[in-house]
């Protein structure tokens, strides 16, 4: 793979199977190949274990969790939300019509508050403020009648995994990703906290960047992102085999080439089969790609959010020489 432009800093892995869910207390080490390029000589290129800001790839992250959950009976997918938000269904009984599927998979109909006209990412609104902004907005479709992306969604997602898992979305994401997938770097941003950056010069993100947590507000590592991939989609232990169909059953968003999953989206005509889900914040992109026909993944993050950012996630997208067919050990 040719490396990105000077000016972009920026990570690649690519992994094989190997033995996805470790011992307990034993780190994972996923067998690949890293690349990495700095924005000028005096940053330090980042490393796999470099925190990252990755916005909407947390959406994959808490789809996996509601998955979790459900593997215990803790929830179903088609649980309507007024079941487990009964109070704010009181106000808005449109969602005794929309389940955790619809959220999931972006077809609750439900227009996406950053489209709201004064919304900025540096911006210091609450969950329940985008929520009820959202809600009071029209909708753009009735639920289940069609797919659009919308931030909302998962929001609202969130709000149903802490009723129903009788914890706070942080407790949850520790006790049902972190610990059994062995995490190391995997967790929400704190209020105030500022984000730990890839090199010397790089710019610091206020906290108000993560106002909210389940839509886009998680900070991982490459080498996490790929643990998490491979616990999903290359071991029974981890989820089993129905619900990962279900998390894999994608449908066509209209009349364009994107379907939708749970927490994962898939492109028709842009090369090699790929699941995959991108994010973007002020001054960051990252995106994941797994190859279900290779077993393996590509993961990019960017100190960039600008259209070379862009080119290059597509060159990777492209190019998976990189990602030679699973070995039986």
């Amino acid at each position: 793979m040719r490396p990105a432009r000077p000016a972009l800093l920026a990570l690649i892995l690519a992994a094989a199977p190997a033995r996805p869910v470790p011992v307990p207390g034993e780190p994972l080490r996923l067998p690949g190949i890293f690349f990495a390029q700095s924005a000028s000589p005096e940053e330090a290129p980042p490393g796999t274990d470099t925190p990252f800001p990755v916005g909407s790839l947390t959406k994959t992250y808490v789809a996996a969790l509601s998955l979790r959950l459900a593997a215990e009976g803790r929830l179903r997918l088609d649980d309507a939300a007024a079941r487990w938000l009964p109070e704010l269904a009181a106000q808005h009984p449109t969602l005794a019509k929309i389940s955790l599927r619809d959220l999931l998979q972006h077809r609750s109909g439900l227009f996406d508050y950053t489209e709201l006209p004064g919304f900025s990412w540096h911006g210091d609104w609450s969950s329940e403020q985008a929520i009820a902004a959202a809600l009071a907005h029209r909708p753009f479709a009735e639920p289940g009648r069609g797919l659009r992306y919308a931030n909302t969604n998962y929001l609202l997602a969130g709000k149903i995994l802490e009723t129903a898992g009788s914890k706070p979305l942080t407790e949850l994401l520790r006790i049902h990703l972190v610990q059994p997938l062995g995490l190391q770097h995997t967790r929400f941003a704190a209020p105030g906290e500022t984000m730990p950056q890839p090199g010397r010069h790089g710019r610091v993100l206020h906290a108000a960047t993560w106002p909210r947590a389940a839509d886009a507000g998680l900070i991982s590592t490459g080498n996490d992102l790929n643990r998490l991939l491979h616990g999903l989609f290359a071991d029974e232990r981890f989820l089993p085999a129905d619900l990962r169909r279900e998390m894999t059953h994608f449908l066509v968003a209209g009349k364009t080439t994107r379907a939708y999953g749970l927490g994962l989206m898939r492109d028709a005509g842009t090369g090699p089969s790929a699941w995959w889900h991108g994010g973007t914040l002020p001054g960051y992109r990252a995106a994941f790609y797994w190859l279900p026909e290779k077993r393996c993944s590509l993961v990019m993050f960017s100190r960039r959010s600008d259209e070379a950012a862009e080119r290059f996630i597509a060159a990777a997208r492209r190019d998976t020489r990189s990602c030679e067919p699973a070995r039986t050990p």
